[in-house]
């Protein structure tokens, strides 16, 4: 078998025979990434990424790819056009099951790893909270940057933000995030606003379908 970095690129051929079995990112009608020889890959378009994707919608670094234990994560490292997994938007570190769709800008791969059941890969999230439509409201303007069509992949919306869009003050926003972070559980910490909004979209308290209307509009 090739060392892991012999064949980074999508238009490098590899074997099916070589790949059967080995935790690898699949694209259609191109070899795939072999994921092996290391714990952590970066994917980008720039030649010196780990994984070279050379397509114009793929930052020159885009995102990295990294072995926790028995599983893979994907982290989006700033890209210009963002990363999905399974149609969600990644922010922070995103957990990968076997069989879950990439986006990476405009190229879709898909994550195999035929060794782990999606039972073990896949994470089981919490229920959704009970909210208040004021808390749905501060949420929905929270990871609203997430969903803005057209625009680069941005963090979560900052408390000014929020606080401009629902016309109040900066005070009562911060003090309804108080009150989401207790409901979804979001320990003291760096970026938890981050996380508030990652949390609201695994459990699928938010979703693409709530900013729909304004997207058509």
């Amino acid at each position: 078998m090739p060392p892991a970095d012999a064949s980074n690129a999508l238009d490098v051929g590899v074997s099916t025979h070589t790949i059967r079995r080995v935790p690898r990112l699949e694209r259609s009608g191109a070899p795939a990434f072999i994921l092996e020889g290391r714990d952590r890959f970066v994917v980008g378009r720039n030649e010196q990424c780990d994984l070279v994707v050379p397509d114009a919608s793929v930052s020159r670094a885009h995102a990295r790819i990294e072995r926790e234990g028995p599983v893979w994560t994907i982290t989006d490292v700033g890209s210009s056009n963002g990363t999905t997994v399974q149609g969600e938007p990644v922010f922070g570190s995103h957990r990968l099951a076997h069989g879950d769709e990439i986006m990476l800008g405009r190229v879709r791969l898909r994550f195999v790893d035929d060794d782990q059941p999606r039972t073990e890969t896949q994470k089981v999230h919490q229920p959704k909270p009970r909210l208040t439509p004021t808390e749905l409201a501060v949420l929905v303007e929270l990871c609203r940057p997430l969903y803005a069509s057209g625009s680069a992949f941005k963090v979560p919306a900052e408390v000014s933000q929020i606080a401009a869009t629902r016309v109040t003050g900066e005070g009562a926003v911060r003090m309804t995030l108080g009150t989401l972070y207790d409901k979804f559980g979001i320990v003291d910490g760096p970026s938890r606003r981050v996380r508030l909004a990652e949390e609201a979209v695994q459990r699928g308290v938010i979703s693409a379908r709530l900013y729909d209307a304004d997207q058509q509009g």
